[in-house]
């Protein structure tokens, strides 16, 4: 096969593999999609459950070389001891949950850009931030929690902030909906 045959070929299936995505799940799949395989740079051919499998294996393997390596290293470079390195490893875990767990009102408590736009302005680190919010994109693409309010936080908010009625009314249509 020609090289131009094989070219022609590759972008055809790419077509049918979009169409094939976009009417099953629509532009936003198909966006998503098109992210997703573009930021790893992942074949058209390689199914989304291996996808996840091969995401999942590195995601553990990256947090575990990276966390066991700083926390080498800080206990190498300040002289950390036990203490001390566990009150460090509890604020990475902190940290850490501030940019995956969601708000009463469904937001990232802060995003990877955030962190890495402060380590760049306040102390000249140049940390990726194109890079860091496709990946912050991704989180919130991912979890099915994102922007979804918990309504019981919400009615006890307007109450302590003195909005009683307010509060009732939606309790009431909350009340209405689980029936």
């Amino acid at each position: 096969m020609a090289k131009g045959d094989k070219e022609y070929t590759w972008r055809r299936e790419g077509m049918i593999y979009a169409y094939k995505i976009a009417s099953e799940g629509g532009i936003e799949k198909l966006k998503d999609e098109i992210m997703m395989r573009g930021l790893w740079k992942i074949d058209i051919g390689m199914p989304t459950e291996q996808i996840d499998h091969i995401h999942e294996y590195f995601s553990k393997n990256l947090s575990e070389t990276l966390l066991s390596t700083v926390m080498y290293s800080i206990r190498e470079y300040a002289g950390y001891g036990k203490k001390k390195l566990h009150e460090f490893y509890q604020c990475i875990d902190k940290n850490c949950g501030n940019l995956t767990e969601l708000n009463w009102h469904g937001e990232h408590f802060v995003t990877f850009v955030d962190n890495a736009k402060e380590m760049n302005e306040k102390f000249g680190f140049q940390f990726d931030l194109e890079r860091l919010g496709m990946l912050d994109e991704i989180e919130r693409k991912t979890n099915p929690q994102f922007r979804k309010m918990d309504l019981e936080e919400t009615c006890d908010f307007l109450e302590r902030e003195g909005y009683i009625e307010a509060a009732a009314c939606l309790k009431k249509k909350v009340e209405w909906l689980r029936s």
